[in-house]
This record gives C-alpha cells, sequence and structure tokens, in this order.
C-alpha cells in the first residue's frame, strides 16, 4: 500500500513538473508583459470564443418555422433569432424535426403546461437548450395520431358503459401514457 501511494505521488509531481515546464516555456518568468500586451490576449481570446451571431429575421427553415408558430402564447416567447441557434443546434445533435414536432405536441397537454393556466410553459431557447423533447414522459403517441385517436374513442365507449371513476381507471390501466391527454380532450376539447 505504502509503494503505491509513493507511485502516484511521484506521477503527480511529473504531471505537476510538465505543466509548470509548459507555462515557462510560454512565459518566461524574467520578461514582464505589459497591461497593453495582457489585454490584447484577452480580446484574442474572447473574439475567439464568441457566438455565431444570430440569423437575422425572415432567414428560417420552414420545420422551425412550424415549431415557433406551434409554441403556445406565452411571455417567454421571445428572442427567435437565438431560438433558431438552439433549433439548429438540436438538429446538429442528432435530433429529428419530425420528432421534436411529436414532443412539443405531447408537452402541450402535459399537466407541467396546462396546470395554473400554463405559467409553467419554458421559453422555446431553454425548451431546445435543455433538449425537453428527449424528456422519458414523451413516449406515448402523439395527440394527433391514430392510437390517440383510438384511446379517445375506447373511453368514451367505457364512460357510456362504466360511467365515471371505473371508466377513468380502466383508462389510466389500458392507456397510462395518454391518459392525461385524453381525458382534457374528451372533457375540455382540444386547444
Amino acid at each position: 500500500m505504502n509503494k503505491r501511494l509513493t507511485q502516484e505521488a511521484e506521477k503527480q509531481q511529473l504531471r505537476s513538473d510538465k505543466a509548470r515546464a509548459s507555462v515557462m516555456a510560454r512565459y518566461p518568468a524574467n520578461v514582464e508583459r505589459s497591461k497593453n500586451e495582457r489585454a490584447t490576449s484577452i480580446e484574442t481570446e474572447t473574439e475567439r470564443h464568441k457566438k455565431t451571431p444570430p440569423t437575422p429575421q425572415g432567414v428560417y427553415s420552414p420545420e422551425f418555422e412550424k415549431f415557433w408558430s406551434s409554441w403556445p402564447k406565452h411571455p417567454r416567447k421571445t428572442d427567435k433569432p437565438k431560438t433558431f441557434q438552439k433549433w439548429k443546434r438540436a438538429l446538429s445533435l442528432g435530433a429529428d424535426p419530425e420528432s421534436i414536432m411529436v414532443s412539443l405536441d405531447r408537452w402541450k397537454v402535459s399537466d407541467q403546461w396546462t396546470k395554473d393556466s400554463g405559467n409553467f410553459i419554458p421559453g422555446p431557447k431553454a425548451w431546445l437548450h435543455q433538449e425537453a423533447y428527449l424528456a422519458e414522459f414523451a413516449t406515448g403517441p402523439a395527440p394527433d395520431s391514430q392510437e390517440h385517436r383510438k384511446a379517445v374513442e375506447w373511453y368514451r365507449r367505457e364512460e357510456e358503459t362504466q360511467g365515471g371513476i371505473s371508466a377513468v381507471e380502466a383508462l389510466k390501466s389500458k392507456h397510462p401514457n395518454i391518459a392525461t391527454a385524453v381525458l382534457k380532450e374528451v372533457h375540455f376539447g382540444r386547444e
């Protein structure tokens, strides 16, 4: 055990010495850089890390325009150019525009977005940045899918035959992923 600790300490010392030598090669100890030189190097670093300028208005893909128009009206729905940058980032990470739209449709009927008159709907830029379109809960069928329509029809028949609570319980056991969306559509209609 003691031998192993000694070996680890030697490895760490070697790494430290290499790092120190690298710094000394870049910044010799006997040369004092002026404040102006330091400021210039900081500006260069900042310029290197600047983000790409936002896309000018009117230069958006049709898929993004559909996404933007589908987003619920909300005070957080702002900054379309930066949201488009997040859209392009999501696509570059492998997201499919179709799957993003399906996920958005599911989020729009979720409890989180419908409670308190929609006070908890995030901005589209944050939603894309957080990759919320990949959320686990969004595994059920989309509200416009054939499976969803069949579940709505099935629930309406069950409600006529069983009525009330037993129909709701049957719906939750048969279609757990979309029970809330079905109940909202049947009892409150589509938005």
